[in-house]
C-alpha cells in the first residue's frame, strides 16, 4: 500500500473514531484507568478473518469499538498469507495522539507468535493508552502483499479488563496478556494473578525474553515499544510510583 493510501486510510479511521467520541462525551467517568495489558502475545492464525471481530466491544466492555480489515489493496483476491513480514503498531492517548509503538520486520509463519511490550508497562508514562492501531503486512502464496489492519479504542473503564486470552482479531489470537500496572488499574491486586482467559492456562513454551528483546531461535518474536510525541490526552488514575505521580483526569 502506498504511503498516500496509508495516510488517507488513517485520516478516515481517525475521523470516524473521533466523531463517534463526540456522541459519548458526558457519559465517561471522571476517572480514567488503564487496565490494558502491559504485554501482548499474539499467535498467528492465517485462517482468521475480519470482520467479524471475535472480541467484545461496546460501552459496557473494555473496548468501545474496533475497525478491522484484511485486504490486498484491490490487487488480488487471495487474502491468505503464507508469512507476515512486517508488524506496525501505534498506541495513542485518548486524544488519538501517538505515545508509543514500533515498526519492525519479521518472518512469522502460521502458528508463530509475536510479543509486544506496551507503553503501559512504563511506570513513568502518565498518559492513558486510549487506542491501539496494528498493521500486519504479509505475503500470499503468489508473493503478493496482503494486509491485516485494525484500530481499536478503549473505554478506559476501571472495572473491567479490555481483553481476555482467546480473543481474536483478524490473523491474531491473544494468547498471553501481561498484567496491567497496579497503580493504573484497581482490578490488579497484590496477590499473584493472571489476566482472564477463555480457556485454562497452558504451560508457557518459552522463557522470559532478554533485555534487548532479540529474536530467539524459537517461533516467538519479541519487541518493545518506543515512545512517541504527545501532549495530554488523559492521565492515569493512580498513585505515585517513585518520584513521579500519575494524576487522575480532572
Amino acid at each position: 500500500m502506498s504511503q498516500l493510501l496509508w495516510l488517507i486510510k488513517n485520516i478516515l479511521v481517525a475521523f470516524s473514531i473521533a466523531s463517534s467520541a463526540v456522541a459519548v462525551i458526558g457519559e465517561e467517568d471522571d476517572q480514567f484507568c488503564e487496565c490494558s495489558p502491559s504485554k501482548f502475545e499474539w499467535k498467528m492464525d492465517f485462517s482468521g478473518t475480519c470482520p467479524p471481530n471475535l472480541i467484545s466491544t461496546g460501552p459496557l466492555t473494555g473496548i468501545r469499538d474496533v475497525w478491522c480489515i484484511i485486504s490486498s489493496g484491490g490487487i488480488n483476491d487471495n487474502l491468505v498469507p503464507v508469512k507476515v513480514v512486517n508488524v506496525h503498531i501505534q498506541e495513542m492517548n485518548r486524544n488519538l495522539e501517538i505515545i508509543g509503538g514500533l515498526s519492525t520486520d519479521v518472518n512469522l509463519q502460521d502458528g508463530d507468535s509475536f510479543v509486544y511490550e506496551s507503553i503501559a508497562s512504563d511506570p513513568t508514562e502518565t498518559d492513558v493508552v486510549g487506542a491501539m492501531q496494528m498493521e500486519l503486512v504479509g505475503e500470499n502464496s503468489e508473493g503478493i502483499t496482503v494486509y491485516n489492519e485494525s484500530i481499536l479504542r478503549y473505554t478506559n473503564k476501571c472495572t473491567i479488563y479490555p481483553f481476555i486470552e482467546g480473543d481474536i482479531l483478524g490473523w491474531s489470537i491473544f494468547t498471553n496478556l501481561g498484567p496491567a500496572q497496579k497503580e493504573a488499574c484497581p482490578l490488579v491486586s497484590d496477590a499473584p494473578s493472571t489476566m482472564p482467559s477463555k480457556a485454562p492456562a497452558e504451560t508457557p513454551s518459552v522463557t522470559t525474553m532478554p533485555p534487548k528483546y532479540s529474536t530467539p531461535s524459537s517461533n516467538i518474536v519479541a519487541a518493545k515499544t518506543s515512545k512517541g510525541k504527545k501532549s495530554g490526552g488523559g492521565k492515569k488514575a493512580s498513585k505515585a510510583k517513585g518520584n513521579k505521580s500519575k494524576k487522575t483526569k480532572q
